[in-house]
């Protein structure tokens, strides 16, 4: 019980959302039980392994079953997130002018602003995930655009855009040696061609 309550402890640290204690402890796990076999029938043999977009959905490695996985690319390495969870904000801006002497305004200049990415994930092996954690640092560090791989920003993000890494954040976890949970702040680019005439 100590352990279910430190787990949902680190989701709430990590998001600023506390559900109830059942929901955080799930998305988190370190590990299933289940086992390879349990996919080759029954509802899983069905179930599509990619989105409509080519990203993976479901993953099936080592007998372990992972929905959603995340991963990023840049100048050929791969960081891999079985574990993680990606939430997208999306905003327009949008310039309003005032009428004097009629209700409401006339909406002009009407555009989507930068995707903005929550990415929570979590790090995890026999003791503390020291090489994960340098390898994380390193790919903060690119002070570049990257390719974000998800279902979920698969949605919005088009072929060529990628995501820039605007903040990374390693918070506390009280009572736990050998994980760690990671925040990631990112912004959709959007790739531009400039025409000169």
């Amino acid at each position: 019980m100590t352990v279910f309550s430190i787990v949902t402890q680190a989701y709430a640290t990590a998001t600023g959302y506390e559900a109830p204690p059942f929901i955080p402890a799930a998305l988190i796990a370190k590990k299933s039980t289940r086992k390879a076999k349990d996919f080759e029938q029954g509802e899983y043999a069905t179930k599509e392994t990619q989105s409509v977009n080519g990203a993976p959905l479901r993953k099936y490695k080592g007998g372990i079953y992972y929905f959603m996985p995340v991963s990023f690319e840049h100048e050929g390495t791969t960081w891999e997130f079985n574990d993680a969870v990606v939430s997208v904000t999306a905003k327009k801006n949008i310039v309003e002018t005032q009428l004097i002497g009629r209700q409401g305004s006339v909406k002009e200049l009407i555009n989507i602003d930068d995707y903005e990415i929550k990415f929570v994930a979590t790090l995890s092996d026999d003791d503390y995930p020291e090489q994960e954690v340098m390898d994380l640092v390193k790919l903060f560090k690119i002070n570049e655009s990257v390719k974000m791989i998800c279902a979920i920003t698969d949605y919005f993000l088009e072929d060529e855009d990628k995501v820039v890494i605007k903040a990374l954040d390693f918070p506390a976890v009280e009572g736990v040696e050998d994980m760690q949970i990671v925040t990631m702040t990112l912004v959709g680019d959007k790739n531009f061609e400039l025409e000169i005439k």
